[in-house]
């Protein structure tokens, strides 16, 4: 889209406040012009990390959080896929099968139906891991 027709729009003043002008100015310099679509990094655009990031270490006391270990997604089911597609991509490790979703949660019930699996029980021990072959 041209800036004339964006945010560097003449009339933009007189339709947003000046706050969200601000703002809308700093995120699209943040996206470096590529936009939020389809053509956006895989997790997420990294000056949204940033900020994610930054707001994780301020609630956490100044424990610090690396931008490249954020990803971004569209929902909880969607990271619940990116999550098991991850998990299942390397051959020795299982996806556990005793997860029963709650009455609400059918999605993630179909989701799982798509991964081999192995039971297996949490275990504070092993840091609640997911056990390898």
């Amino acid at each position: 889209m041209p800036d004339e027709c964006g945010v560097d729009h003449p009339d933009v003043s007189k339709m947003f406040p000046s706050d969200a002008i601000e703002r809308a100015r700093e995120i699209k310099q943040g996206l470096g012009g590529v936009g939020s679509g389809a053509y956006s990094h895989s997790q997420g655009a990294r000056c949204f990390r940033e900020e994610i990031a930054k707001f994780i270490e301020e609630r956490d006391g100044g424990v610090p959080c690396d931008v490249e270990c954020l990803f971004m997604s569209n929902g909880a089911s969607s990271a619940i896929n990116f999550i098991l597609t991850a998990l299942i991509a390397d051959e020795t490790w299982y996806v556990f099968s005793n997860y029963q979703p709650m009455n609400d949660q059918e999605c993630y019930s179909i989701l799982l139906f798509q991964y081999k699996s192995l039971s297996w029980t949490l275990c504070c021990s092993s840091s609640f891991s997911l056990p390898k072959k």
